[in-house]
């Protein structure tokens, strides 16, 4: 152990010499195959055939040596296989006639042809003839010809074939694959068990069909079963992607769903998904391939229901990504275990912000109806250090932002700006955007989500909250977890309570029923948090309502410090478009004495809810103007020292009825009604009464007025409505026999058991009889005109005396609310009915906008006539354009996106457009034209490098026309997509399965699509002492965890396969470059992948190997010295798996001062130096390297020839490449 211990404490010359394998050294590739394949009687062998660099087209030519009797024999040995690298090469025996008994000689030889300049290789074939069953021949049969197989999207299917012969002898068979389209490695195959086969001893191949990267389609390929004698098979295989087995296909639904993620914030997003299916199972497996991805609260779960909602969420484990994309799969299987479809998941990590930074409330979540107004909301973002606060977005054309006037933000200070969110044209449906903030150095994400609500089968709206929040103190009373409403829309609604610990801790009473949008009848979220200890947990509620289900998600925090806990936990108000809403009072109390007294600051997130805080309470009021009827969801963020849940979100939910009073699902305009007649006189003008609902709604409507009267009101069309969202009745009154004085009644509709009343006043006056009254007609006057119109066309307004006959003297006195003395008459100051006066509006000096006056009709002796007059005014047409705002992505090498769309307003009005951007890579078309019309917006981002421009597009009336629009375009450049042709063990370059702890190199398709910066980079520390996992803005992610960087340059990258893969059977491998993210290469996991690094960085030849002098092993050229018999070397290699104790990824290794000195490998290892077997003394991490290097220490044995002797590794019965050497002296 002494002597092992002494050649750990190797220099640094060997981090240039190993790690140096695993990063290109040489001008030119070379062919790697073994040096010799000998041919027994039972037929073929194959050869592997790889390139140390880019990919070598070769030919092969065979001669044939003469044989023991000195005869000449040629055409005994058929080569076939590929001749592109890498790739199989198989040796069969075609004919033994004329071979005479002994052994037979032939060199096949390699030569390439492309790249120029590769040094051809030999390989030995040798056949001993005499040996029994090597002059079988026969024919080949398979059990399935041709072989059709169905998978879904991203499947794998594996399906045994028999193959059997005729031969009444024992001959071989050998395997290769072939495909038509698609991506070569969908197809493979490999014989299971023997390879001899006989007549009535059949052999099995497994033939293997992958759909990872294929989209739906047929696909088609070969598997080719070679004999050692006789006729090839050929297998036709056809691979249909998409569709499901037998007559039944598979749906999953959605087949995505996008997610974003804040590292630690406790909110872990979900949705939901379902499976259908017509094959006619009833239940199927769903499979996640990552970690954080759970699908109904399991990364694996059977039995589950088709056609039953299920929960897709984030899972805790999602804390530990950095930041970045992350894409999942969700397998379902049928159950046989044939994957039938895949739902794909991504998730933005966006790695929570940078400490010292907060933004609050964060995510900001809103709900709106579908058409619902714009939303304004508050931003806090409070700073540690200070700095200017910076918000940059490629935002979506429903949200924008406003800074403030001032966006310095002091040190331990904080600032406010706003987001606007404009549901307007947005269909029912989840929207999401995120936004970088920065303050000085320090950088974070705000996540905004606007769920816009489908319409419920009882009215409009949407299910909100979508997402709740808990906090419990372990150990105080289960009543100290405040309870939540959610509002439903009316109707019927059934629910489905999950959890991710399969635990009882969320309950929702009532869990099914008939639900009213208001604060009694809405449904309660209580937490029952027996049992459970501190940590994080996650629910899902799914509601369906209306046909529909909506999520809502659910997080309880449980910790042992004090939480602030509000009564009620949510408020809920019901107010009506254009009335007043009382507002309420909420409670804060603390689970814990040590808190002290409380002092809460609370402000609002969204500009319809207004809150006021004093020491432990909140007044909180809410104002609809404007507002549509609907559901609307808010939130207040509230702040206490001491608290583990500070600063808490409390949410706010409104109901907007459209009119009437009660909650119900119907909208009314007006809201009421009021008529008014001269002591039975006159007969008031009918009135028509809009009722309207989201959805088609069926209603019922009654009468009824107070006081011991006849029932003075009609309505036409009489008893009902059905089947429509909006009616129009007629409603009038009948003042017979009533005498003066005002009388009230009501209308009652009644809509799915939901009770709404609109009141309605009648007025009866004195008639005029000797004191006069008079009656006005029309009632009412309106005018309307462009703003500097002057004055206009006056209006006749006849007064007449209410009893018909004796004249009535009167006055008429103009007024205005604002807009000054806009409104005069014609009037005398005496005046006698009956008479008509002119009414005249002057809009000289007004704006745009509505005015409101009165001409107030005084009779002598008689009751004031008030005649409304309102006076609208409209701005003057202008060259106007819309959106305002355009965002462009191009990805270099692409083509150019496709043009935008500006609207240019203003009636008949002519206009000029004119683009400017730095570079010239903004266009417009037309560039003149008359509204109404519009403009196309075009880029071309050929030439630009990875980055974000801005320009502008300026349309601006001419010929005297007002108006002018300045239209922000942004163009976002991004580097070219990276792509990966193909994944090798970096010391070996041979493809094939994955190890923990291997390093491996990925190699570039063309210098068009590049993995990594021109200049390469090598191996960095990160601020821990391990090795980075970015390097040169390039990330490796096997299965989404990031491997350590070795190295990074365009053609080619090496990286550290992380331990944590051992836990896979298959693994995925991406590499990020400049925010690009490559193809997939999908690869077995195997528990050990052993190669040797080598001098010539090539796979073969001189091993990277070191003497016990510190000397480096080589045949004497050069620095290199020979080993002598019975040294102990030092041999560098990767691949050896897991270890014990267990490999941490990126770890730079170290010498423990008790065993073992640094991790081993945990599964045999044996040596073999020149066929023999060796001894070796030690066998574990390589010190100063990175985990995945191993040092072997390897003694030679003592009866071994001189010279290059071949050096072979086995670790857990795999075996390292051939033609590795180590010298000998």
């Amino acid at each position: 152990m002494d002597a092992a211990h002494k050649l750990l404490k190797i220099t640094g010359i060997l981090l240039a010499i190993a790690l140096m394998m695993a990063v290109p050294g040489w001008a030119q590739p070379t062919l790697n195959v073994p040096t010799s394949v000998a041919l027994s009687g039972t037929g073929g062998q194959s050869a592997n055939v790889t390139s140390s660099g880019a990919a070598i087209t070769f030919s092969t030519t065979t001669t044939y040596a003469d044989d023991n009797n000195g005869q000449p024999h040629a055409n005994w040995l058929g080569v076939s296989g590929g001749n592109v690298t890498p790739t199989q090469l198989f040796f069969s025996l075609v004919s033994t006639a004329g071979l005479t008994q002994g052994t037979h000689t032939a060199t096949v030889t390699l030569n390439p042809s492309d790249p120029a300049g590769v040094a051809a290789q030999t390989i030995t074939v040798t056949y001993t003839s005499g040996n029994p069953g090597g002059g079988g021949v026969g024919t080949l049969t398979a059990s399935t010809n041709p072989l059709n197989v169905n998978v879904g999207f991203g499947g794998q299917a594996t399906t045994p074939v028999t193959i059997s012969t005729t031969s009444p002898t024992a001959i071989s068979i050998g395997v290769t694959t072939s495909v038509n389209n698609g991506s070569t490695n969908w197809l493979g195959a490999a014989i299971n068990g023997t390879s001899s086969i006989a007549l009535g001893s059949p052999a099995s191949v497994n033939v293997t069909t992958n759909a990872f990267n294929l989209a739906a389609g047929v696909y088609t390929g070969t598997v080719t079963v070679t004999p050692s004698a006789g006729t090839a098979l050929a297998i036709p295989v056809n691979l249909t992607v998409g569709g499901g087995s037998g007559n039944g296909s598979w749906t999953v639904s959605p087949n995505s769903i996008p997610f974003s993620f804040t590292t630690n914030s406790g909110i872990f997003p979900s949705s939901s998904a379902s499976v259908s299916t017509t094959s006619g199972f009833t239940t199927y497996t769903a499979i996640s391939d990552s970690s954080w991805l759970l699908y109904a609260g399991s990364q694996q779960i059977s039995g589950l229901a088709v056609g039953q909602v299920y929960t897709v969420s984030v899972g805790a484990t999602a804390n530990n990504l950095a930041t970045g994309t992350y894409t999942g799969h969700v397998a379902i299987s049928d159950p046989t275990t044939a994957t039938q479809t895949t739902l794909t998941v991504t998730l933005n990590v966006n790695g929570g912000n940078s400490n010292g930074l907060t933004i609050n409330p964060n995510p900001l979540t809103l709900t709106s109806a579908v058409g619902g107004g714009q939303q304004n909301n508050s931003i806090t973002v409070t700073s540690s250090t200070g700095g200017i606060l910076g918000v940059t977005a490629n935002l979506q054309n429903w949200i924008t932002f406003q800074l403030p006037s001032n966006t310095s933000v002091p040190a331990n200070g904080s600032t406010a700006f706003s987001i606007n969110v404009n549901p307007s044209g947005l269909a029912a449906g989840t929207y999401s955007q995120t936004l970088n903030v920065t303050v000085g150095s320090q950088s974070g994400v705000l996540t905004v989500n606007l769920q816009v609500g489908n319409s419920g089968g009882g009215g409009g709206g949407t299910i909100v909250p979508t997402s709740m929040s808990f906090s419990y103190q372990l150990g105080t009373q289960p009543s100290a977890i405040a309870q939540q409403k959610i509002v439903i829309p009316a109707g019927n609604f059934t629910s489905n309570v999950t959890t991710n610990n399969n635990g009882s801790w969320l309950v929702l009473t009532p869990s099914s029923g008939i639900s009213v949008p208001d604060s009694n009848s809405s449904p309660t979220v209580t937490i029952n948090p027996a049992g459970l200890t501190a940590g994080s947990y996650v629910g899902n509620i799914a509601i369906t309502a209306g046909g529909t289900v909506q999520n809502v998600s659910v997080t309880l925090n449980v910790g042992s410090g004090p939480v602030l806990v509000p009564t009620p936990g949510s408020l809920v108000f019901v107010t009506q478009t254009g009335q007043f809403t009382p507002g309420q009072s909420v409670f804060f109390s603390a689970t814990d004495a040590t808190v002290g007294q409380l002092a809460i600051t609370a402000t609002s997130n969204n500009s319809w809810i207004t809150v006021t805080p004093s020491s432990s309470f909140m007044s909180v009021t809410v104002d609809p103007t404007g507002m549509a009827a609907g559901i609307y969801y808010g939130t207040i963020t509230v702040i206490q020292s001491g608290v583990g849940n500070s600063p808490y979100t409390y949410p706010v939910m409104m109901v907007v009825n459209g009119g009437g009073t009660g909650s119900g699902p119907l909208n009314f305009q007006p809201s009421s009604l009021s008529f008014s007649t001269v002591n039975g006189v006159t007969t008031p003008t009918s009135t028509t009464l809009s009722v309207g609902a989201n959805v088609s709604t069926n209603f019922t409507y009654t009468t009824s007025v107070s006081g011991n009267v006849a029932n003075w009101i009609s309505i036409s069309p009489a008893n009902n409505g059905s089947g429509v969202t909006t009616t129009n009745l007629s409603v009038s009154v009948n003042a017979a026999g009533l005498a003066a004085g005002t009388y009230t009644g009501s209308i009652t509709f009644n809509a799915n058991s939901f009770i709404q009343t609109v009141p309605v006043t009648l007025t009866v006056s004195t008639s005029g009889g000797g004191g006069g009254s008079v009656t006005a007609n029309p009632a009412n006057l309106g005018f309307s005109a462009q703003a500097g119109s002057g004055a206009l066309s006056p209006q006749a307004l006849t007064i007449s005396s209410a009893s018909g006959s004796a004249p009535v003297t009167f006055t008429v006195t103009p007024t205005t609310t604002s807009g000054g003395t806009w409104l005069t008459t014609s009037a005398n100051a005496q005046n006698s009915t009956p008479t008509t006066i002119n009414v005249t509006a002057n809009a000289s000096s007004l704006a745009a906008g509505i005015y409101n006056g009165n001409l107030a009709i005084q009779p002598v002796g008689g009751t004031v006539l008030n005649v409304p007059v309102t006076l609208t005014i409209t701005a003057p047409p202008a060259v106007s354009a819309s959106p305002t705002s355009l965002t462009f992505t191009y990805r270099a090498g692409d083509s150019a996106p496709a043009a935008q769309t500006v609207n240019v307003a203003g009636s008949g009005l002519s206009f000029s457009a004119t683009a400017v951007s730095n570079g010239n890579w903004l266009s417009v078309s037309p560039t003149t034209g008359t509204a109404p019309g519009t403009v196309s917006v075009s880029v071309n981002g050929s030439g630009l490098q990875a980055g974000t421009y801005n320009g502008t597009v300026t349309v601006t009336g001419t010929s005297g026309a007002p108006g002018s629009t300045t239209v922000n375009v942004t163009l976002t450049v991004t580097a070219p997509l990276p792509t990966i042709t193909k994944v090798t063990n970096a010391a070996s370059y041979a493809e094939g399965a994955l190890s923990p702890g291997e390093i491996i190199t990925l190699f570039a398709g063309d210098p068009a699509h590049p993995i990594g910066p021109a200049t390469p980079v090598g191996l960095t520390l990160d601020s821990t002492g391990a090795v980075s996992t970015t390097i040169g803005g390039v990330q490796v992610l096997i299965n989404g965890f990031a491997a350590p960087m070795i190295y990074a340059s365009a053609s080619q990258v090496s990286a550290v396969v992380p331990y944590q893969l051992a836990q896979f059977t298959n693994a995925t491998v991406l590499v990020k470059f400049l925010g690009q993210t490559s193809n997939g290469v999908f690869l077995n996991m195997a528990t050990t992948a052993p190669g040797l690094f080598t001098l010539n960085s090539s796979g073969t030849g001189p091993g990277a190997i070191l003497n016990s002098n510190n000397s480096v092993n080589g045949p004497g050229t050069g620095a290199t010295v020979p080993a002598a018999r019975g040294d102990t070397v030092v041999v560098y290699m990767t691949g050896e798996g897991q270890t014990s104790p267990p490999g941490v990824t990126g770890k730079v290794t170290t010498v423990s001062s008790t065993p073992p000195l640094t991790p081993g490998p945990l599964l045999p290892v044996s040596v073999t130096v020149g066929g023999q077997a060796a001894n070796w003394t030690f066998a574990g991490g390589a010190p100063g390297f990175v985990a995945g290097v191993m040092q072997l220490n390897v003694v030679i044995p003592t009866n071994i020839n001189a010279g290059d002797q071949e050096i072979l590794v086995t670790i857990g019965g795999n075996q390292s490449q051939r033609g590795v050497t180590v010298s000998v002296k």
